[in-house]
């Protein structure tokens, strides 16, 4: 009996043990499946190992690989740390064993407000690149609210020559909670990276932002993005007069350094795929209508010819592609547009910056003509920038026009300019206008260099100078008014527009203005000459006063000798504000949308 209750207890001791034993693995699995992280988050992943029955098998040691570690790594525990931005496969062995692989991908930046950012958007960035060439992107790209971006084209005027309808592959951005995000493209050209902030949104979609090229290599691009409405388009689409004002810094090929191109006007589509004329003005490097020996705009604007000479063909996604010959067949010019809208289109030219003229710029569609000689009535604000004349030197001006009144043609209103970092401010008192039935008008008062406006409608007009700074910008109608510090409050998305210097860079970005202490708490991405940094902190503090001009810090002066104050603001309404540096040697214009 002791023989056999002995034999009993080794009997049940070998079966503990075999059932104890590990059986072979036959599959294993990892979980979650298609995660997606920034660049130096973490994500634990987890496996499960099963036998030919289907058996859960514990206590299982597993090795784990990543198949791109310039995109992640992850450690012997599962845990992946996001290098790069990039997708890399994710597995699992044991036993000889591989799991089937599971898509990570990797983000320049957090998510979890992919939403902001639903449908169709077209955007238009200028800068340079790292040779201090200039660089001109449009396209339109459309967004799931998700996180991937379905559809896509590009055009670029770069050194290297002009991209043509570029085709975006695959697409996946993120938006973070505080309204900044990132996108990673890919097209025949390559991976391409983006940074950008959203702003005017409405109904939880943003319809309005600011964008950077985020690629160390460049271009060193920043910009405007918008969200599509009215499409699919067609011919149709475009139909009626178009304002339209661009400019860019020129290839030292073309002109030498300073050398600054800027184009206004007005081209009239017919809606079937002609352009019925128009006329335009365009200063190159101070020489204004194609003659050095005009110092200020002919009183006869370069007409642009019309059909057949003259052309243009809308596809479904609002990409145009448009020719136009101008002063009798003189000169053409190519030229790609995105709409946003019927109303609205971004451009940029098609014709190589190593031997034409380039721009890029916005046309919109005017209302109101034809105009009376003296339409505008309110208070507007301005902005231009331009080269100073001068190589390696930048000039930015905030106006404040008026207030005018609808039949008077006297002009008055404040200046605030920073040339190459030294600031001067001045009245516009004793200037006059008058606008022909088209909407161009020569303004006085504005010395041997007058400025010109072509009006959108009396609420919108382009402005050109004839200078050899070559200055460009935008007025726009005010209002809101009168202003206080309570009018500047809540979150705008913040970026750079049409920077005349390499030196610049490209930076987008969210201000958050709190009216209650006059504070500003501001978080920026960008890059300069190939060094990027992201989630940088600024803060500061503002006054408004009643017109709409902000000061920071909260009581500097532009009066004192030297002035105290870092920039100024213009506030155009309650949702929107353009900015200047008064101080920084190579200012550029700053705009912002709440």
């Amino acid at each position: 009996m002791v023989l056999l209750g002995l034999s009993c207890v080794l009997t049940q001791c070998g079966g503990s043990s075999k059932s104890s034993s590990t059986p072979p693995v036959a599959s294993i699995a990892i979980s979650p499946a298609s995660p997606s992280i920034a660049v130096g988050a973490t994500q634990q992943f987890t496996a499960m190992a099963k036998d030919s029955s289907g058996n859960t098998i514990s206590g299982v040691t597993f090795a784990w690989s990543s198949s791109a570690t310039g995109v992640a790594t992850i450690n012997s525990s599962g845990l992946a740390t996001g290098v790069s931005a990039g997708t890399t496969q994710i597995t699992a062995s044991s036993g000889g064993v591989t799991s089937p692989a599971d898509t990570l991908t990797v983000t320049p930046c957090a998510g979890g407000s992919e939403g902001l950012m639903n449908g169709s958007y077209v955007f238009l960035l200028k800068g340079f690149d790292g040779s201090g060439n200039p660089a001109l992107v449009a396209g339109a790209l459309t967004f799931d609210g998700a996180g991937t971006i379905t559809t896509g084209t590009m055009d670029a005027n770069l050194n290297s020559g002009v991209v043509s309808n570029l085709a975006v592959t695959s697409g996946i951005y993120r938006v973070g909670s505080d309204h900044r995000g990132c996108m990673v493209i890919t097209t025949a050209s390559g991976v391409q990276n983006y940074r950008f902030s959203l702003g005017s949104i409405s109904a939880g979609v943003a319809s309005a932002g600011h964008m950077i090229d985020f690629d160390p290599g460049g271009p060193f691009t920043t910009g405007i993005l918008r969200k599509q409405s009215g499409g699919p388009f067609s011919n149709a689409s475009m139909n009626g007069n178009y304002a339209f004002g661009g400019s860019s810094i020129q290839n030292a090929a073309v002109c030498a350094s300073p050398c600054k191109f800027g184009i206004i006007g007005v081209i009239d589509f017919d809606g079937s795929g002609g352009i019925s004329g128009g006329s335009e003005d365009v200063n190159q490097n101070g020489v204004v209508d194609g003659s050095a020996s005009n110092t200020t705009w002919p009183s006869t604007p370069i007409p642009i010819d019309g059909s057949p000479s003259s052309v243009y063909s809308v596809t479904a996604n609002g990409r145009v592609s448009s020719r136009v010959s101008y002063d009798g067949g003189a000169g053409v010019s190519n030229t790609i547009l995105y709409l946003v809208s019927p109303g609205e289109a971004f451009f940029l030219s098609a014709d190589p910056q190593t031997t034409a003229n380039i721009s890029a710029g916005t046309a919109l569609l005017q209302s109101g003509t034809p105009f009376a000689a003296n339409p505008l009535s309110g208070t507007y604000v301005g902005y231009d920038s331009g080269t100073a004349g001068m190589t390696g030197v930048a000039r930015t001006d905030l106006y404040l026009l008026g207030p005018l009144t609808s039949g008077n043609s006297a002009l008055a209103g404040v200046q605030y300019r920073n040339t190459g970092g030294t600031f001067n401010s001045g009245s516009l008192a004793g200037g006059t206008y008058s606008v022909s039935p088209i909407g161009r008008s020569i303004l006085s008062g504005g010395g041997g260099h007058a400025p010109l406006l072509y009006l959108v409608s009396t609420s919108q007009a382009f402005f050109l100078q004839s200078n050899l700074s070559v200055d460009s910008g935008f007025f726009q109608l005010q209002s809101g008014g009168p202003f206080s510090n309570s009018f500047a409050s809540g979150s705008f998305a913040v970026g750079y527009i049409d920077p005349e210097l390499p030196s610049v860079g490209a930076v987008s970005g969210v201000a958050v203005a709190a009216s209650a202490s006059n504070s500003l708490s501001i978080t920026l991405d960008g890059e300069v000459s190939g060094v990027s940094y992201v989630d940088v902190p600024q803060t500061s503090t503002y006054s408004i006063d009643s017109t709409g001009l902000g000061l920071e810090p909260m009581g500097c002066s532009v009066t004192a000798t030297p002035i105290t104050c870092d920039s100024a603001l213009y506030l155009i309404s309650p949702t929107s504000v353009v900015t200047m540096d008064l101080q920084r040697p190579d200012p550029v214009i700053t705009t912002g949308q709440q």
